[in-house]
């Protein structure tokens, strides 16, 4: 599920957030229950392909999670 939301200039300035729910890899995709996300994505990406943006991931975790080191430090 995509929500857009479009939000005023106050203080900072104006922006669109795009909210992406329930979404999964599979393969080399990001897809959810009605397929790869992508088309939908670029239609609320205000210049389409054109648009350069952050992604931020979220995750759900079980209280005892392992941590991994994704660090290049080799010490």
């Amino acid at each position: 599920m995509i929500k857009v939301k479009d939000v005023d200039s106050k203080w900072s300035p104006r922006k669109k957030n795009i909210t992406i729910e329930n979404i999964r890899v599979d393969g080399d995709k990001f897809v959810d229950e009605e397929g790869s996300i992508m088309d939908r994505l670029v239609e609320a990406l205000p210049n389409g392909e054109d648009t350069t943006f952050t992604i931020k991931i979220s995750l759900e975790l079980p209280d005892e999670v392992e941590e991994v080191d994704l660090s290049d430090d080799d010490e």
